[in-house]
């Protein structure tokens, strides 16, 4: 059966899906608000180098990769830094995101997908309170299902009846409001030793600041904050780098925007009558690392591989269910793991961060594991016995994040166990315990 599907936005899972669909078969309509050499931000995000063959579709040209970069690590006083080194093993790679858009776009224009581009979605169609359709420039377009990949503060989640329970908007500790810039390199300033410095809680902000030395001698500068972020905490970040990076130039950057970025767990629900979320939009992404880009793209071919083979047929919440399930089992109960512990790093006292870099402990290895959800480093005999020989002062941190490492196992037990089917009651109650990690 041939089925009408739309798209409301661009985004990596979005394209994806629309391109799966497509191939196969299906009427895909995909609307995007922004031209087409606009799609996403103009800046470099790391993603796995297999995911294009994971996904069966033909892979970016190489020319456009460069392997995931070194990152230097520094604590809140600046006197302690970790190093990841740069690791081509890993498979991550580092890539422009407009030219990862642009390849998507491609491949979806090649399948089939009838692309919109400056077509603003501007609500849902509804009959009763199945989602059937959008508006777009005042014209009505008819949909058998609604994919939304429109991102993380979509105004449609908050449109859909109550009685579904999808999450209108993240909590604004959710959200980290960052602004990134590119710059010219200083001129005549040192080549610094390592290229890439991400800053932890630097000069007080709750978040992270970087500056990375790109290939073409541009500097990439971001700066997050939980919660918000004012223009005068910006400038101050801005002359907190310059001091602490030489590169960094007095000058104006060359482009610079603001954008609000998910830090958070998926949202447990991500389905309704007609209509389901990808991407960004369900709040998908790594809580530490901060780039959802291989979880979105997951989404995409997942709810279009479901259709594609028959596992979904109907398109009410309780087929479409399916999907939620495996989304939750399969990446959920991982990600909220980790935004427990990413909470828990945001609020330990800056001495205690400083003193355990200090320790030697934490390696590159062991950040690096750790960042992507493993700890296995964590019991190599190198890092337990300096573990032992620091146990003063790792002790009173230790402490602290226990009661944080017991509730992330506690929390991924109960994300593997959502309700297997469609039941109202049960997923309510389900909800709660997923959502109750974070309510206190």
């Amino acid at each position: 059966m041939t089925y009408n599907i739309v798209v409301i936005g661009a985004g990596q899972g979005g394209l994806v899906a629309a391109a799966h669909l497509a191939q196969h078969g299906h009427n895909v309509k995909l609307y995007e608000r922004n031209p087409r050499n606009e799609v996403s931000y103009p800046w470099k995000d790391v993603f796995t180098k297999t995911m294009f063959p994971t996904l069966g579709m033909v892979s970016p040209d190489e020319s456009l990769f460069s392997p995931e970069p070194a990152w230097t690590f520094i604590s809140p006083s600046l006197q302690g830094r970790i190093t990841i080194p740069e690791n081509p093993a890993n498979g991550s790679i580092s890539m422009n995101r407009r030219h990862l858009s642009a390849h998507l776009i491609a491949i979806a224009e090649e399948c089939g997908v009838e692309l919109h581009f400056e077509s603003h979605v501007t609500e849902l169609c509804f009959d009763g309170d199945a989602v059937c359709g959008v508006v777009v420039g005042g014209e009505k377009v008819s949909a058998d299902l609604v994919i939304d990949a429109s991102g993380l503060l979509t105004p449609f989640r908050g449109s859909i009846p109550a009685r579904f329970g999808l999450q209108a908007m993240p909590a604004k500790d959710d959200v980290m409001s960052c602004w990134r810039g590119g710059f010219r390199r200083k001129a005549g300033s040192p080549d610094p030793e390592n290229k890439n410095h991400l800053f932890l809680r630097p000069n007080n902000l709750n978040g992270i600041a970087w500056c990375v030395l790109e290939e073409d001698d541009t500097v990439d500068v971001l700066i997050g904050q939980i919660g918000g972020m004012t223009v005068e905490e910006r400038d101050n970040m801005l002359a907190f780098i310059r001091e602490n990076c030489p590169i960094l130039p007095d000058e104006e950057p060359i482009y610079g925007r603001y954008a609000s970025i998910c830090v958070r767990y998926a949202m447990p629900v991500l389905v309704a009558d007609g209509y389901c979320l990808v991407g960004d939009s369900s709040c998908l992404t790594m809580p530490i690392i901060g780039s959802g880009i291989d979880y979105a793209m997951l989404e995409g071919y997942y709810i279009a591989d479901m259709i594609v083979r028959n596992e979904i047929t109907s398109f009410d919440a309780a087929s479409l269910w399916r999907y939620n399930v495996e989304i939750i089992r399969k990446f959920g109960s991982e990600t909220i793991g980790l935004d427990i512990m990413k909470r828990a790093l945001l609020t330990m006292p800056e001495q205690n961060i400083d003193e355990v870099f200090a320790t030697g402990v934490i390696s590159g290895e062991l950040l690096f594991d750790v960042m992507r959800g493993s700890i296995a480093s964590a019991f190599k005999p190198k890092t337990v016995i300096a573990a032992l020989k620091n146990m003063k002062t790792l002790l009173p941190v230790g402490k602290m994040m226990m009661p944080s490492l017991s509730a992330a196992g506690k929390a991924k037990k109960v994300a593997k166990h959502i309700p297997k089917t469609y039941d109202y009651e049960k997923i309510a109650a389900w909800k709660d315990k997923y959502n109750g990690f974070f309510n206190n």
